[in-house]
């Protein structure tokens, strides 16, 4: 029996609710780890797959160049009044890639380790992963410098709607539509979609991943971790295995890592160890995944 580990923590978001702090770990912690990236700066990971792909493709050098040059970048500066009454002046960013095969789409996410190098390499991929999927948009991606778990949640709703302001001109359900991603949420998406509607731009399309009483999707918590759990099941029957005989470990047990187990045990998996930032378990014998899910959700204060 093989053991196969999935790696979510870059995928990973989470929030908590009116007066807490923001939360995504096995036990509260309160701030997020250093993103998972590859060792090279991402935009060079990316730039260099890029480059690798076109020659392989025999494209003409000046197709390329216009294939990798994005649309639009912004950047926005944002003072926000802490609870403490001091002033703190955050970064944030946003990059539509491409709208040739329809409106930009692409999450928003909050880390302290974000750079408008790394948010112009993730809209890039996410042009490329809505192309591969055959779906009517284009990639963009978007972002703030900031520490999620150390704000409140008042500071975080107010951090996102300034930064909504901000962006009000450049996006929309036509032009570029926003998700949450790492640090955000479907409460964090409804602060944007309030924020755009207090100033006119009340569309729902506009968000995707918001609250479904503002229209979002039922399944939305679990789509992206199921989506994971698909790829690694279709990942190991390539190399030659069965999900219902495999042993796998899953890094990162956020709103991710917790539906990519859960449903990997569904289709037989045995789920061997588990870790984020706080620590790591593991059971050779296997965890019961809902009875683990519950214990992470009982610790947290």
């Amino acid at each position: 029996m093989k053991t196969v580990q999935v790696d979510t923590t870059d995928l990973e978001h989470g929030c908590g609710g009116e007066g807490e702090r923001c939360s995504n770990s096995l036990h509260h912690h309160a701030s997020l780890p250093p993103a998972s990236h590859p060792p090279e700066s991402l935009l060079k990971w990316e730039a260099d797959r890029f480059h690798q792909a076109t020659a392989a493709l025999g494209l003409h050098p000046g197709l390329t160049c216009a294939l990798h040059c994005a649309n639009r970048s912004v950047e926005v500066e944002i003072p926000l009044e802490l609870d403490d009454g001091s002033l703190v002046v955050y970064t944030g960013y946003r990059v539509q890639h491409s709208s040739a095969l329809g409106p930009a789409k692409g999450g928003i996410r909050y880390h302290p380790d974000v750079t408008s190098g790394d948010i112009t390499a993730l809209a890039r991929l996410m042009t490329w992963k809505t192309a591969l999927a055959g779906l009517p948009f284009g990639g963009a991606k978007g972002g703030v410098t900031c520490d999620p778990g150390s704000l409140s949640a008042r500071e975080l709703r107010d951090l996102t709607r300034h930064y909504t302001v901000g962006l009000l001109p450049v996006i929309g359900p036509d032009i570029d539509v926003v998700a949450p991603d790492m640090g955000t949420n479907s409460q964090v998406m409804g602060w944007v979609l309030q924020a755009a509607a207090d100033a006119g731009h009340g569309d729902p399309r506009l968000v995707t991943g918001k609250p479904q009483i503002l229209g979002g999707t039922a399944f939305r918590a679990a789509a992206t971790g199921t989506g994971v759990a698909h790829v690694a099941h279709l990942a190991y029957e390539q190399l030659g295995g069965r999900i219902d005989q495999a042993r796998f470990v899953v890094e990162g047990f956020g709103s991710v890592g917790r539906w990519a187990a859960t449903e990997i045990a569904d289709r037989g998996g045995r789920l061997v160890g588990v870790a984020d930032v706080t620590g790591a378990l593991h059971n050779d014998n296997g965890f019961d995944v809902a009875s683990l899910v519950e214990w992470v959700e009982a610790s947290r204060p």
